[in-house]
């Protein structure tokens, strides 16, 4: 059985940044060490940094996003217990985070894919060992679809009468996942698809659920220190889609997936191909995100060099077919991906749709203060 804690709160203690250095944080936490065959892991989001557990400096990879920490064998006997972190925003992620103890042989990870015809899931279920696994389908108490299969492998959901994610209905649906030897979890998932296509005119749009969409949206910076936007205040002021320019916690796209809040997603900065598809691969589970940007206005796309950069938009679009690709926003377009991407300010203009690519007008305005 799963046991979760609500998170850490706010840090005991924090010591400023030295230079060259993030600033460290502690808290103190009442955690009772795990019963035998059990596991803590420890769920924090932080771009990188140093983990200590009661002294122990433990790996941290660039995203515990999903899988956790196991800090486990950091734990000292009795309740309280200390962990610290050095990383840029320490105090914030440390206030997010929480721990979460779990068997020993357990489910890591769920994908639900829309099928491309809208009418069923592609359900993944990973677990850290081999096993079977049993997954239901629910709209509230009721059953619409059951299968059983091994973990790994895709498993078909097809509810009889689908009921499609849009903005104007983010229907979302409950998921119960079983594992043989006793674990299990539960989550939701989503039915839509994003493609382009023609529209009625030959033009080739956008489409959200094989109908044309118009995104109508706000960019929200690459600020690190400012938490994300309220997607019911987007949704409120009219808009139906936010760019993202750097990564957000997992509760905000979740946030996005229950208001219906579509999102522009651009990758981590600096790109690389591994900091490219470990963000896609590890946010590809929110149904919210519609689009993947690739390089804005060509930042870091010519060290990386175009042919690799075209390589790379197109490895997504594979890893990631649920969703459409921005090769390049506002700069050197490589003549690929699902959209041409243009920035124009003050604006608007946009380029002719081609004959396999949707324009998008992916940014404008930037009005400069009157002085």
């Amino acid at each position: 059985m799963r046991r979760k804690w609500q998170p850490l709160a706010a840090a005991s203690s924090c010591s400023p940044a030295r230079a060259g250095e993030a600033a460290a944080c502690t808290q103190r936490v009442a955690l009772p060490p795990p019963e035998t065959g059990q596991q803590v892991l420890l769920h924090i989001e932080s771009n990188g940094g140093e983990l200590r557990v009661n002294g122990t400096l433990l790996a941290l990879p660039a995203s515990t996003r999903g899988a956790g920490a196991d800090i486990t064998n950091a734990l000292r006997p009795g309740k309280e217990q200390q962990i610290s972190l050095r990383a840029p925003n320490a105090a914030r992620a440390l206030a997010a985070a929480w721990c979460e103890v779990v068997p020993a042989h357990r489910i890591t990870r769920l994908l639900a894919d829309t099928v491309p015809t809208a009418e069923a899931l592609n359900v993944t279920v990973t677990a850290n060992s081999p096993g079977e696994v049993e997954v239901e389908l629910r709209d509230g108490a009721q059953v619409v679809a059951a299968v059983k299969g091994a973990a790994g492998e895709k498993l078909w959901l097809k509810p009889a009468r689908p009921r499609l994610w849009s903005p104007s209905d983010p229907f979302l649906y409950q998921l119960t996942v079983r594992l043989a030897t006793g674990d299990s979890v539960t989550s939701y998932a989503a039915l839509r698809t994003v493609t382009v296509a023609k529209d009625a005119r030959g033009v080739m749009r956008t489409h959200l659920n094989g109908q044309p969409v118009f995104f109508h949206g706000i960019e929200f910076p690459a600020i690190e220190t400012a938490p994300p936007p309220d997607p019911a205040a987007i949704l409120r002021l009219g808009f139906n889609t936010v760019r993202l320019r750097t990564l957000a916690p997992p509760a905000w796209y979740s946030a996005c997936d229950r208001a219906g809040l579509l999102v522009w997603q651009d990758l981590p900065v600096p790109v690389s191909r591994a900091s490219a598809l470990a963000a896609v691969e590890s946010l590809r589970v929110y149904p919210s995100i519609a689009l993947w940007t690739l390089f804005d206005e060509a930042t870091g796309q010519e060290a990386l060099g175009l042919d690799a950069a075209r390589s790379l938009a197109g490895e997504i679009a594979r890893l990631d077919p649920a969703r459409l690709v921005n090769g390049a926003s506002g700069w050197f377009d490589t003549g690929n991906g699902h959209v041409r991407a243009m920035h124009f300010s003050p604006g608007p203009a946009m380029f002719d749709p081609g004959p396999r690519r949707a324009s998008l007008l992916a940014r404008y305005g930037q009005l400069p203060a009157a002085t």
